[in-house]
């Protein structure tokens, strides 16, 4: 699983590792879709995606923001180079 490091100037989840990539998509939005591009502006490569999983979760953070969001996992296969976007990825790496 890829997973990222975000940069230590972001807001919420700053120089923490989290997933592959995060996206707020926009009303009406085909969600795959979507997170496709998502993927490719924040990492760099463009698998074709399945939806695994959907959650709802609450999460409290250090700087006093709360997330509650519900959530949809897509999952899929990619073989090639990694290029993520310097402006949202201190780092990457496989688990």
């Amino acid at each position: 699983m890829l997973l990222h490091k975000r940069l230590a100037c972001k807001y919420l989840s700053a120089g923490l590792r989290i997933n592959a990539c995060c996206s707020h998509p926009l009303p009406k939005a085909i969600l795959r879709e979507a997170a496709e591009k998502r993927l490719k502006e924040e990492i760099g490569f463009t698998p074709k995606l399945s939806k695994a999983i959907d959650f709802i979760h609450r999460s409290l953070f250090d700087n006093g923001l709360i997330e509650y969001a519900y959530d949809l996992v897509f999952i899929g296969n990619y073989v090639g180079e990694i290029k993520p976007d310097k402006n949202e990825v201190s780092d990457f790496f496989f688990m």
